[in-house]
Parts: structure tokens; sequence; C-alpha cells
């Protein structure tokens, strides 16, 4: 299996989003940029000074939203001007959407937060993390909702009634959360080097997955209908094909996302890449 990269080096970048028109955003600490997928040129900086950490772009609002120290930022396309900033001065470090209810979700801390698009309210869910929250995940009918945090719990929520529905203890950090429709489970990417998967309905443990020690960062599925995993060793795995390792860079990834040409957008410690898989001769 062949690797092709291409290598932006940016600095530490923590999250990239594909939007319209051939264009992706990549962010990290005091940078939010926009590269063209036709020429890998750089086509877009929006000057900031915030710690970014994931977006999220929604192609229905024409907006993008990023979470930051400084709350959750809101952008207008396609001019990329900064609409609105809420929860200002709170920290956001992971954000869903939850299409069924037009609502954005996002975290502020120990806290599962929701912004309705339509009015712009923001309500928050009974209960929280002991510790900060890392990741965010709906389930395929969008009737829960799933966290992990720093507190080294999986916890399942009500998404109509914004109540805590379940949690459970997990071994170390989750830092990744990945819905798995056909099989109705859900598996989490931990920081100690396990990938372990749990029933959507009552958080039972079923199986796990272990990587020698290397935390797993990300988990995606690819259009293929694969599913690709990343880890803190600068590597990515199919963990449900062969589970051998890919040397990608020699830093940590910190997110992996498909790009709708099949190939990879990677955002690590030193910059951010786009490769591809290409079969074998």
């Amino acid at each position: 299996m062949t690797k092709v990269f291409n290598h932006f080096q940016i600095g530490k970048t923590n999250c990239c989003s594909e939007l319209k028109d051939a264009r992706i955003l990549v962010t990290g600490p005091s940078l939010i940029k926009v590269f063209s997928l036709v020429d890998h040129e750089e086509i877009k900086d929006i000057p900031n000074e915030d710690e970014n950490f994931e977006s999220l772009f929604i192609a229905d609002e024409d907006a993008f939203f990023v979470a930051s120290d400084k709350g959750l930022k809101q952008f207008s396309l396609p001019n990329f001007a900064l609409t609105k900033v809420h929860e200002p001065g709170s920290i956001v470090r992971c954000v869903a959407f939850l299409q069924s209810k037009n609502a954005v979700l996002f975290s502020d801390g120990q806290r599962l937060l929701s912004l309705d698009l339509s009015t712009s309210h923001v309500r928050e869910f009974d209960g929280k993390h002991g510790e900060d929250i890392l990741s965010i995940a709906v389930s395929p009918d969008e009737k829960s909702v799933f966290t992990t945090g720093s507190d080294q719990t999986l916890k399942k929520w009500d998404a109509g009634s914004s109540g805590l529905l379940s949690s459970t203890d997990l071994q170390s950090q989750g830092r990744t959360l990945y819905v798995q429709e056909h099989t109705h489970s859900l598996f989490v990417g931990l920081e100690s080097g396990r990938l372990e998967e749990f029933s959507l309905e009552d958080l039972s443990g079923l199986k796990t997955i272990t990587y020698d020690g290397e935390g797993i960062t990300r988990v995606v599925r690819l259009s293929s209908g694969g599913t690709l995993a990343s880890s803190d060793a600068g590597n990515v795995y199919f963990p449900f094909r062969n589970n051998v390792p890919i040397k990608i860079c020699d830093q940590k990834i910190n997110w992996i996302s498909e790009i709708s040409d099949e190939s990879i957008g990677c955002c690590s410690e030193d910059g951010f890449r786009i490769f591809a898989f290409l079969p074998e001769d």
C-alpha cells in the first residue's frame, strides 16, 4: 500500500473539516486556515490568537463552527466572517451536529451544551463529567448522545430531554468515539492504546483491540465502508482489516478525516498532511 503526501508545515494542527467548493478548513493553536483541495495552496488565513480545537461545517447553514478556549465561534460563508461567539470565555474542546434538532452539541469543560441554530438558545444537559469532555458522538437515530472525558468515563445522554441515561468507567481517558451503525455498537479509542467496543443500548462491553501502548486519537468511517484509526505514535490502522501499522509521520496524529476525493486529511503536531492509499502494483 503506497502513501502520497502533501505536507503543510504550519505548526501544530488539531482538526480539519472539508468545506464546499473543494476547500478544507484547518485549525490549531492561533491558527485557522483554508486550503484548496485542487492545487493544495493556502487560500485563506483567518487572524486569531485563540487555542482552536475541533471544527464543524454545516452546509445548510453556510456556516462553520470552531471550538476554542474562548468559546464556540461561529463563522459565516462565503466571507469567513466571525458572526458570534457562543458561551464566551468557556473552554470548548469538541463539537458535533444533531441534524434532527438543527442543533450544535459542544462541550464547556465538564458540561455538555446544545446550541439551537434556529433561536441561538444554548441549553445545558443535566449532569456533567468529573473532568473535561474530550469527545462527542450521536447515535444513528439521533435519540442518544455519547461523551467521553478526562475522568475516564463514557456517558450516554437523552438527546430529547437532555438527561443523563447511563455511565460506565473506562480503563483510561477516552479520546475519540466512533458509532458503527451496522453492529449497533460504539467504539472508544483510549489513551492507553485500546479500542473498546460497547453496546449502544446499555454501554456493556463487547470486545477490545489492543495497540501496544499507542494511544488512539481518532477513529473514522471511510466511504469505502472501512474504518481507519490513528495513534499518538504517528501511525494509522485499519482495525477491522489487518490492523497493521502504517507510518504517516513521527509525531502524534491529532485528527484524521476523509476528503470527498477519498484522500485523507491528517492533523498532527508538525502540520497538516493530505495523503492517499493507492493499490500496490
